[in-house]
């Protein structure tokens, strides 16, 4: 476990070096975000013994929705869209080479996760993430869960799940959950009502709430669940963010966590320019401050949008999947995408706040 090249990586970043592999986190701590680094660091901070305490995990990448910042590696809803996916590599969009590819790649995930897991020693396992796709969709689930209780002790283990809360578990997955030392709930919502059907399509924005709230039932009944949302924060939802803000705020029990989207670029919040985002935030800054986001519109990174094309890449992507759901991101979010247009081909920016 311990090799050359984990050792340097330890080295490096004691010393205070900032990784280039360790990007997103940077950019996360530069915005006053904890991340990943951090977490995991306070959390095995008094960790010596060389085994494995943290695990995260995709059970397979089975998936029922087709969200826009998600991909086929990742989603076999996006990995079915074969004509979809061609269309956007066309456009110089760089979803990805081969649907095919993904396809086998699936299949032999598949098949060699379970054979990994079979032959590693979970014992000293202390924190589990399930990820995927759906987690809770796959037919996996409940025998992984009879294995970790085989081969580790539940009741010494975090285990967070990510969903996109269109998925309630049964009552005999349940009851497995129940016996972890603690069940993190983490359900994806970027976005409510039609930018939330729109963006993360293909399941109602009902349907999507009313799984919150059977997990919310959940968490009161148990004492072990804790529940929250996990919103990625991009150019598809910073011009609506404040519904979100406000309908999660019915739940001041639950968890609010934030990641801000850095790929692909033409998806970043900071497309939108410094002066429209700082509009964004002073008519809702109420709600904005009281989850800690103002940096995410008030940040003034480095863009280069006519070198990285990335307006002209950003309003092509929102086109063809409008298109292709018959919806439209102009309609639901006309600042953001008029802005979008407004910048087609304008001159090189040095910072986001030229573009006007």
């Amino acid at each position: 476990m311990l090799t050359d090249q984990w050792q340097e990586y330890e080295r490096s970043l004691s010393s205070g070096a900032r990784l280039s592999s360790c990007e997103k986190c940077w950019i996360e701590e530069d915005l006053g975000f904890v991340s990943r680094r951090q977490d995991l660091n306070n959390l095995y901070n008094d960790v010596k013994v060389a085994a494995i305490h943290d695990l995260e995990i995709a059970l397979d990448f089975g998936c029922n929705m087709m969200c826009w910042a998600c991909r086929p590696r990742f989603s076999t809803k996006w990995a079915a869209a074969n004509d979809l996916v061609q269309e956007l590599n066309s456009k110089s969009l760089d979803i990805e080479k081969s649907v095919e590819d993904v396809r086998s790649q699936h299949s032999f995930y598949k098949e060699k996760i379970w054979q990994l897991i079979n032959n590693t020693d979970l014992s000293s396992l202390r924190y589990l993430r399930l990820v995927g796709g759906e987690p809770l969709l796959s037919p996996r689930l409940e025998p992984f869960l009879n294995l970790i209780e085989e081969k580790a002790n539940p009741s010494q283990i975090t285990l967070m799940i990510t969903t996109n809360s269109s998925v309630f578990p049964s009552a005999e997955v349940l009851e497995k959950l129940s016996r972890f030392k603690t069940v993190e709930i983490r359900c994806s919502v970027d976005a409510v009502g039609e930018l939330a059907e729109l963006i993360r399509p293909p399941s109602p924005w009902q349907k999507i709430e009313g799984t919150f709230k059977e997990w919310a039932k959940a968490a009161e009944a148990f004492d072990n669940i804790d529940l929250g949302i996990h919103c990625t924060l991009s150019l598809l939802n910073l011009e609506r963010l404040h519904e979100l803000l406000s309908w999660f705020s019915q739940y001041p029990k639950f968890e609010w966590q934030k990641a801000v989207l850095r790929g692909p670029e033409y998806l970043i919040p900071w497309l939108i320019p410094l002066k429209a985002r700082t509009e964004m935030y002073l008519a809702n800054k109420t709600v904005i401050d009281a989850f800690e986001l103002a940096n995410v519109f008030l940040a003034e990174p480095v863009i280069n949008i006519q070198e990285d094309h990335l307006a002209e890449k950003s309003v092509a992507f929102l086109d063809t999947l409008s298109a292709y759901h018959g919806a439209s991101f102009e309609k639901l979010c006309p600042v953001t995408y008029g802005l979008l247009q407004s910048q087609v081909g304008a001159s090189p920016l040095l910072t986001s706040s030229q573009a006007r």
